[in-house]
């Protein structure tokens, strides 16, 4: 996919507007940069074109449209496999960018917090933020084949960490998401993705541990 393609800096710009805020010129050349980096396999430009096209087709209308969609250009803008903050720098980097746009602190604030709801440690509270972490899951919810590939870019960005480390890890991060009461929290959501989802990540943990 190519962010350059459907999804434009007019996608973008568009936001802004709405927003009544003119984005600096070089920003989504900067968001564009940052996402097609040579070591990201997954959480690259295809990564926000797919969360884009899930928003778009989601049923329920956020509160704060705009916040949501400018979350989603940035939730994984600063995306470090040795770090643990990426989200909470993701979310520094985006109101840096809205400071310099003379965003309303409101709007920040609600940037803010969809971003750092990403990190899926605890279910979205607001709408918007379930939302917001229910189209960043919606990948686990493809077809078994895309899914392998998935699983396997996320290896790739990871090459650095040996095998066993890896495999442990990563079926502790989708152990987690499988344990949950419900992986979605949005009917529309649960509906088309809740059960495909859990099929992925239970064949997925197998795989980890049988392949060690």
């Amino acid at each position: 996919m190519n962010i350059d393609n459907e999804f434009t800096a007019k996608r973008l710009s568009r936001v802004f507007e709405s927003l009544s805020l003119t984005a600096p010129s070089t920003l989504f050349a900067e968001l564009r940069t940052r996402y097609s980096d040579n070591s990201r396999a997954y959480y690259n430009v295809g990564h926000i074109e797919h969360c884009l096209q899930e928003l778009d087709k989601c049923p329920i209308l956020p509160g704060n449209v705009n916040e949501l969609e400018l979350a989603i250009w940035f939730h994984d803008a600063v995306y470090d496999t040795r770090a643990s903050d990426n989200e909470l720098r993701s979310a520094d980097l985006a109101e840096q960018s809205l400071r310099a746009c003379n965003a309303t602190t409101n709007t920040i604030s609600q940037v803010r917090s969809l971003i750092l709801a990403t990190t899926h440690d605890l279910p979205g509270i607001t709408v918007d933020q379930q939302i917001m972490c229910d189209v960043d899951l919606s990948m686990l919810g493809v077809p078994p084949a895309v899914y392998m590939r998935l699983e396997a870019a996320i290896r790739h960005e990871y090459a650095w960490v040996p095998w066993h480390e890896f495999a442990q890890g990563r079926a502790r991060i989708l152990r987690h998401l499988l344990d949950r009461q419900a992986i979605y929290a949005t009917p529309w959501f649960a509906e088309h993705y809740e059960v495909p989802a859990r099929q992925n990540l239970a064949e997925a943990i197998a795989r980890l541990l049988n392949a060690e």
